[in-house]
């Protein structure tokens, strides 16, 4: 009659061992709807308070019921920049995988070994004062803009301070931007342009806060969705 479908991941967050839920999925037969059998469904499958369970992809005839199952925002808006222009220096961008596992602790090699294959680039960024991996998702969306969609920032106070940089290194030639969600920086100031994300993001969780959960080993990268 009905499905619920999730990603689990057992991840090491602030110190702890933290189980990230991503829901996937949720259908019910036609025939079963305006019941309540969703929402029990869906209650079911998101019962465990020791677990964060996350809807990073969400689609809008869902939003009335999500408050109901404890589903609070998780984010809705992201900061946005394109290319300046203007010349880059002390600023290194390092794209080989190879090379940047070298440079990085246990636990991000370990996630970056577990997204092998999948959708995603890391990026090590680094200046004299420090470094950021940052793992992006590129596609490109609307009128054919290339969205660098941030997934997991390892210093967001890094990368708030540098975003204008990246942004000039990073982006290709004509229409380009890079966007990070704003929970993402971690309430560091940042400049270039906020923007709403089109349908909010949400989670569940009595553990994590909403700076300590990114969009690493969720559903969009295994379907190759667009992160809107």
């Amino acid at each position: 009659m009905g499905f619920v479908g999730s990603v689990y991941a057992d991840r090491e967050i602030a110190g702890r061992r933290e189980r990230v839920v991503s829901m996937s999925s949720w259908y019910l037969d036609k025939a079963y709807r305006g019941q309540g059998l969703g929402f029990e469904l869906m209650g079911s499958a998101t019962a465990d308070d020791s677990a964060t369970y996350t809807m990073i992809t969400v689609s809008p005839r869902n939003l009335a019921m999500l408050p109901k199952l404890g589903y609070r925002i998780l984010d809705h808006d992201r900061h946005v920049w394109s290319a300046s222009g203007r010349p880059v220096a002390g600023l290194d961008i390092e794209q080989d995988v190879g090379r940047i596992l070298e440079r990085i602790d246990a636990s991000r090699q370990l996630m970056l070994r577990d997204h092998a294959g999948l959708p995603v680039r890391p990026v090590l960024i680094s200046t004299r004062d420090g470094s950021c991996l940052a793992v992006f998702s590129v596609k490109k969306k609307g009128e054919e803009v290339t969205y660098f969609d941030a997934l997991h920032l390892s210093d967001p106070c890094f990368f708030a301070a540098h975003a204008q940089s990246i942004a000039d290194s990073l982006l290709p030639p004509g229409k380009a931007v890079l966007a990070v969600d704003r929970r993402l920086l971690a309430d560091h100031k940042a400049d270039g342009a906020v923007e709403p994300i089109p349908v909010a993001r949400y989670y569940k969780s009595r553990r994590l806060a909403p700076s300590e959960v990114d969009n690493m080993y969720s559903e969009l990268l295994l379907l190759d969705l667009k992160l809107d």
